[in-house]
């Protein structure tokens, strides 16, 4: 079964979540309503996600964005450390990392880093100290704070990695772009519309689109409404009618038709397959 892990478990009145595990036997499959970096500390295992498969050793950093399914597996026993960024800060205190040469790309870049993004560099006792947890009595700027340090350091290790992914750099229309449409998904955006709005013209606004997330603006938006309504699906229940309003489209027939193009399945059948189970823990 899979498992939708909810914002409201994790933050509370935290910006940020940091959280040590050690895991025998893997995690099943599940998805995330937050950003989430993951630093591999012990063990060796294998992390699936759609469109392939990440082997993990001591010192890689996974980045795993919002709605993306996976799991690992792995015979003896993991350890990592979460870090889990609220929602919110992507939309207001870090909305400017889209555009940033270094944050850009490792938050909001190319699609291969949407999903788990391994680096081929072991990360040092420094990065490791970054993710401790510190002091419970840190207020929201100190939190931020640390974020920004975690997210420099491994910005620079990306571009320091070995493999040319890692040191790709995203265009700030199409980081705009994206941005726009990840914060209302719900909007009938155009190309024409979006190219207007990011000052780019419109064939061109396309073509970097595709370079830096490896599908058209159009494509890349009707993959986030589908995962706006399976996050919906399994964390509520309400008419899919409504729940396809939420995600931009006018009723239950035309989400359901986008919906089976992408995920193969209706609504109604993905859900009672992944229907989130009671009491689901990491």
């Amino acid at each position: 079964m899979l498992t939708l892990q909810r914002e409201s478990y994790f933050f509370n009145d935290r910006p940020v979540y940091l959280q040590s595990w050690s895991r025998r036997g893997g995690f099943s499959v599940h998805a995330h309503e937050f950003l989430e970096l993951v630093l591999i500390t012990g063990g060796r295992g294998i992390q699936e996600r759609e469109g392939g498969a990440d082997d993990l050793a001591v010192g890689d950093v996974l980045v795993i964005r919002v709605g993306d399914w996976h799991s690992y597996h792995h015979a003896g026993v993991l350890s990592g450390i979460d870090c889990a960024i609220c929602p919110t800060l992507m939309s207001r205190e870090l909305a400017w990392t889209a555009t940033d040469p270094r944050l850009g790309p490792l938050l909001w870049g190319h699609h291969r880093l949407h999903r788990a993004r391994r680096l081929r560099q072991p990360a040092n006792q420094d990065l490791s100290n970054l993710f401790a947890d510190p002091p419970q009595s840190i207020g929201r700027a100190g939190w931020i704070g640390r974020l920004l340090t975690i997210l420099d350091a491994v910005g620079e290790m990306m571009e320091r990695g070995s493999d040319p992914i890692t040191r790709l750099s995203i265009h700030a229309g199409s980081a705009e772009a994206a941005r726009l449409m990840e914060a209302q998904p719900n909007l009938s955006w155009t190309l024409g519309g979006l190219a207007l709005r990011v000052g780019l013209r419109p064939e061109y606004l396309c073509r970097v689109f595709a370079r830096d997330f490896g599908m058209a603006p159009r494509d890349w938006l009707l993959r986030r409404r589908v995962q706006l309504v399976q996050q919906r699906l399994l964390g509520e229940v309400r008419p899919l009618s409504s729940i396809a309003q939420e995600a931009g489209w006018s009723d239950a027939a035309v989400c359901s038709r986008f919906f089976r193009r992408v995920t193969g399945l209706s609504p109604s059948a993905w859900r009672k397959r992944y229907r989130e189970q009671p009491g689901s823990t990491l």
